[in-house]
């Protein structure tokens, strides 16, 4: 209750007691009450022949007054008494008034209830032990306290060494590690997003995955912002998120592959163990910015293996105590002795190359470091050495050579194993190239880099692949002579660019410089060509991404140069470099059947498919079905130039850079970006019966006739009928049990689908509301019954008279497994005008969601912002912190409060941030106003 002063009768009253002075001879007054704002205004009105006026009151002897008690918004009246009067609702009416008088009147302020619930993902979980002393607390530091989690799933935690981050329940002991085990199918991807932004002396987290006897699998422990891992093989794991340096927030997210670009560099990465590559700043003077080169490599046990004074500096491990120490300290925190011995024993140069990155990413003087990731040829072994090309005619080439076979005024940089300059089959094709290969014993010619790109074999004891002479005579072998095979382009300038040496291997480092030369930028050579390339082949690749390469590549489209990169063989959606490059075009390999070649691998960097050849003879000619072109033979007392069948996806990006040159050849204006317009709309390719883009395939089997005639013309953008699906993926978690999927074309043509099949008796499809040719809604269910705990995938066949599209499902079975839950949520009600908390209050999870009341609440303009606290700064929504807001945080929404709501619920999830500069903050308990947390 609010109660109010004694103040005169005229003018308007001042609070929430109200006085009147009876006025006697027609209008004395009473004393004056001290000012104030009103909380109400009054009227009033006379009887008996009284005087009425809106700011004040005056009765004669023995008369009564009425007045209308109006209080400010938020009160209502709750009594008055005074005066021989009485309230009907908000008008008081005093009795006759004979001598002065005081009326007493009490308002109520008004209040209201708010309620609603939280909701969260089904697949969400959170790590047991947070920092937020008022959190659950389930230690999870070792393999034997392994935390469970869902797959897929979603897991907010936080690590911390001892004594860094915020005060709270791990400061002072440390939160190094933290535990999940988890049932893991292979080629699933593991991804660590890092909670704290990367930059000099960070908190730095580590992610490594461990099998189910415990031993080290692989390992991410870059320095950036974001790990990654793919799973090898199918079966239990542990995962372990370290904090190598700091304290930070951090999402660790188990599903589907991602491809995620940009993490850090992993343990089953190919690289060269002991060496890595390092850009260095350039902003200091030459004397000064050399010593503290050195200084920094010798902190980082790391010594120049090559000129000192460039950017890009090749750097090897030497013998040192910093070394012993920084494997000491990781071993340290792998718990188990047999995870350490086969660390130590089978990758231990590995991991200290890995180490190395890291002491390196401390120094001022670095710009970016990463390992010398090896780029191997894309190439499957085989036996046969001569052949027929079906290859040509299945992606229409007769036809574009109607139109045009090329132009020696386009040339196509082969960066690979070298050429054999001497096959007759390549003879007049070749401008000058280089050797880059800097290492003379991977390089087998007896020196690090030189103008000679001859091909001197990959010391094989079974005889050389020569695997650069093949990709070179697909591209543009000699052509209407008589002789040996036919190119794609007849009339071609092929760059031979020497990087792949022994075993086929090759660094980034090299490479890098070949392209360099290729694009006429600077380079290790200290020369450039007399016209740069126009086209850059590579068919070479491996793990690992490269930020030098991106940047590259990055400048090299911004030429115009195209650049092709062969997808690898790995069989595998696992990123695959440089094809999964920003702006490379990606060649996937198809069989003669115009299948997916079993080796091929697949995924989100396969832009296009060309042939690469198989080992059958479906055509019945005789031979292997594999790719044939121009080769060699050094398995004797001499080399012999012959042709070969090779098969990979080495041999089909030379396809696709073969006819790339014929549309040059008739468009030389043509660049990269153009060439992107063009296969976006369908005018390169031609669909092989799946969704365009499709993982297997991208926009489909390059069509070389197509192709030169959208370079001569321009096409029409018009494709076929595209059989498409919303979702491309589903993901039933442990608790879902019905999805929907989308079905549609996306093409012009007409498309009719038969029907959706399944490979699993658990997984069903039946139509929802469909139209005649079977497209729209789809019910997807799946049903667990019977089925012991484990993670089940499983694929769903969409039929159609476009071709088929697969689906992957994914469902895990669990007994026991909480999920739904981001830990202990901190609900504020915020006064958005100041930003600050209101009210607040601290809720568990319940079932899946979090049920929250505000009571108490005055009429007013609020936002509600929920969020957890895991690093116990005593802010919600850090980044790496569940959050959200009502309505959501896309729409964030203001609430009128006028009455009692209910039905507040809105989304929460870990991952999402409030916009703005700061995160929203919780008060700590004690504070006034605060609900105390249980």
């Amino acid at each position: 209750m609010y109660h109010a002063r004694a103040v005169s009768c005229r003018g308007l009253l001042a609070a929430a007691l109200l006085a009147l002075a009876a006025c006697g001879g027609g209008g004395g007054g009473g004393a004056t009450g001290p000012a104030a704002p009103p909380l109400f205004e009054v009227s009033t009105s006379a009887s008996g022949g009284g005087s009425v006026a809106p700011a004040s009151a005056s009765v004669t002897r023995g008369d009564s007054a009425s007045f209308t008690l109006v209080p400010d918004e938020g009160y209502r009246i709750q009594s008055a008494t005074g005066c021989g009067g009485s309230l009907a609702g908000d008008t008081y009416t005093t009795g006759p008034v004979n001598a002065a008088c005081t009326i007493s009147a009490s308002f109520e302020l008004l209040t209201w209830t708010l309620s609603g619930t939280v909701i969260v993902p089904a697949t969400t979980i959170v790590d047991s032990d947070v920092n937020d002393p008022f959190a659950p607390l389930t230690p999870n530091d070792s393999f034997d306290q392994a935390q469970p989690i869902p797959n897929p799933g979603t897991v907010g935690g936080y690590v911390n060494r001892p004594g860094t981050g915020p005060e709270g329940r791990s400061f002072a002991a440390g939160d190094v590690s933290d535990y999940f085990v988890v049932d893991l199918l292979a080629g699933q991807q593991i991804a660590l997003f890092q909670g704290t932004a990367p930059v000099l002396g960070s908190p730095d987290l580590d992610l490594l995955l461990h099998d189910a006897a415990r031993n080290l699998v692989d390992a991410s422990m870059g320095t950036g912002s974001a790990e990654s891992l793919t799973v090898p093989v199918s079966g239990r794991y542990y995962i372990q998120v370290l904090a190598s340096e700091g304290a930070s927030n951090y999402v660790l997210t188990v599903g589907q592959s991602l491809a995620i670009s940009g993490t850090g560099a992993r343990l089953s990465d190919d690289f060269l163990p002991g060496e890595v590559v390092a850009r260095w700043r350039e902003d200091r003077p030459p004397a000064t910015r050399q010593a503290a080169r050195r200084e920094a490599w010798a902190r980082a046990g790391l010594r120049p293996r090559g000129r000192e004074d460039m950017a890009e500096t090749l750097l090897k491990l030497e013998p040192s105590a910093r070394r012993e120490a920084r494997l000491a300290r990781l071993e340290r925190q792998l718990p188990q002795a047999r995870a350490v011995q086969a660390a130590a024993t089978h990758e231990r140069e590995r991991l200290e190359t890995l180490l190395a990155l890291k002491a390196l990413a401390a120094e001022p003087e670095l710009v970016e470091a990463e390992p010398n990731f090896v780029r191997r040829t894309a190439l499957l072994p085989n036996d046969s050495l001569v052949g027929l090309q079906w290859h040509y005619s299945m992606i229409n080439l007769p036809a574009a050579w109607d139109l045009t076979t090329g132009s020696r005024d386009v040339i196509v940089a082969v960066v690979d194993s070298g050429i054999l300059p001497g096959h007759p089959d390549l003879q007049g094709q070749l401008v000058p190239g280089y050797d880059f290969i800097s290492n003379i014993q991977r390089a087998l010619d007896g020196d690090g880099i030189d103008p000679d790109p001859t091909d001197p074999g990959d010391g094989s004891p079974t005889g050389s692949s020569f695997h650069g002479t093949h990709v070179a005579g697909t591209i543009g072998a000699t052509t209407n002579n008589q002789v040996g095979v036919a190119g794609v382009a007849w009339d071609v300038g092929l760059m031979p660019l020497r990087v792949l040496g022994r075993n086929g291997e090759g660094s980034t480092a090299d490479i890098r410089e070949a392209i360099r030369y290729a694009a006429g930028l600077p380079n290790a050579s200290g020369t450039v060509p007399a016209r740069r390339a126009d086209i850059i082949n590579l068919s070479l690749g491996g793990s690992g991404f490269s930020s030098l390469d991106q940047q590259l590549i990055n400048t090299v489209r911004g030429l115009g140069i195209i650049v092709v990169a062969a997808a690898g063989n790995q069989n595998s959606s696992a990123p695959f470099y440089p094809a999964a490059y920003s702006g490379v075009l990606g060649v996937s390999a198809v069989q003669i059947d115009r299948s997916r070649a079993p080796y091929s691998s697949f995924g989100s960097h396969v832009d296009l498919a060309a042939p690469g050849g198989g080992t059958t003879d479906l055509n019945g000619d005789g031979y292997i079905d594999g790719v044939l072109s121009t080769s060699g033979n050094d398995a004797g007392q001499s080399l012999r130039y012959n042709y070969s069948f090779q098969q990979g996806t080495s041999m089909a990006a030379p396809h696709v850079s073969g006819v790339l040159a014929l549309m040059k050849a008739v468009n030389p204006e043509l660049d990269a970006a153009q060439v992107d317009q063009l296969l976006v709309t369908g005018q390169l390719t031609e669909p092989l019966g799946d969704e365009v883009p499709n993982p297997q395939f991208g926009y489909g089997l390059i069509d070389a006739r197509r192709a030169v005639e959208a370079a001569l013309q321009g096409g029409s953008g018009q494709t076929p009928a595209v059989l498409a699906a919303n979702p491309r993926g589903l993901s039933f978690g442990l608790v879902l049990d019905v999805l929907e999927l989308t079905v549609r074309n996306n093409g012009d043509g007409a498309l009719q689908l038969g029907g959706i099949s399944s490979d699993q008796d658990w997984l069903e499809a039946t139509p929802l509301a469909v139209d005649g040719d079977g497209l729209g809604t789809w019910r997807i269910a799946v049903q667990r019954h019977g089925l012991p705990p484990s993670v089940y995938g499983g694929t769903l066949t969409l039929s159609s008279t476009a071709g088929e599209l697969e689906v992957p499902v994914l469902m895990q079975v669990a007994d026991g497994l909480v999920v739904g839950d981001v830990g202990r949520l901190y609900i504020l009600l915020l006064d958005p005008e100041t930003g600050e908390t209101v009210d607040q209050v601290d809720v568990l999870a319940a079932n899946g969601g979090y049920p929250f009341t505000f009571s108490g609440v005055r009429p007013g303009t609020y936002q509600v912002i929920t969020g957890t606290d895991l690093n116990n700064d005593n802010f919600v929504c850090d980044p790496g912190e569940a959050c959200g807001t009502y309505l959501t945080l896309d729409a964030p929404k203001l609430l009128e409060v006028e009455g009692d709501r209910a039905g507040l619920d809105f989304p929460a999830s870990f991952g999402a941030t409030i916009s703005g500069s700061a995160s929203a903050q919780r008060r700590r308990s004690g504070e006034a106003g605060t609900a105390l947390r249980q």
